[in-house]
């Protein structure tokens, strides 16, 4: 499907991800891997209840442990908490502490929107800002999950 959109080697890619499904996430990443194209990852840290869901082992820390082995070169740049409007919201105060702490563990920039529409404004501010240092625009957006910047409200993502 990626070569179907056209994309080709040194292209960039926009990866939209959550920690709710770690396998798809690695398959977005061969994929780019695959075709030589380099992603540009930012990721909600939260997880759906199958997903990555041990604190101390987020897709944030699994990403880690993938550069660190050599399997991947690339870190997500940013992440969100996820949850309710992408802010959090639903997730107890320490639920969000742990997401916090496996941000800032991770070394991506955390971001931390008032709302829904500027968490969308933030993540499309930042694909654009690394295309525009690399200076070739972003080919295709690959979402993975149900991260509400990527889909929209609740109800729209069904």
């Amino acid at each position: 499907m990626v070569l179907q959109a056209g994309v080709r080697a040194g292209d960039l890619v926009a990866v939209g991800m959550t920690g709710s499904l770690p396998g798809m996430n690695l398959a977005v990443l061969a994929a780019c891997r695959a075709v030589g194209a380099e992603p540009v990852v930012i990721i909600s840290a939260g997880s759906s209840m199958f997903g990555a869901t041990d604190p101390e082992l987020s897709w944030l820390d699994m990403e880690g442990v993938a550069v660190r082995s050599g399997a991947w070169p690339t870190r997500s740049i940013a992440a969100s908490l996820g949850g309710g409007g992408d802010v959090g919201r639903g997730l107890s105060p320490a639920g969000r502490q742990l997401l916090v702490d496996a941000i800032e563990r991770s070394g991506a920039q955390l971001l931390d929107p008032p709302n829904l529409l500027v968490a969308v404004r933030e993540r499309v501010a930042l694909y654009d800002s690394v295309a525009a240092a690399r200076g070739k625009p972003i080919r295709l957006y690959i979402n993975v999950g149900g991260g509400l910047a990527s889909l929209g409200a609740s109800g729209a993502s069904r």
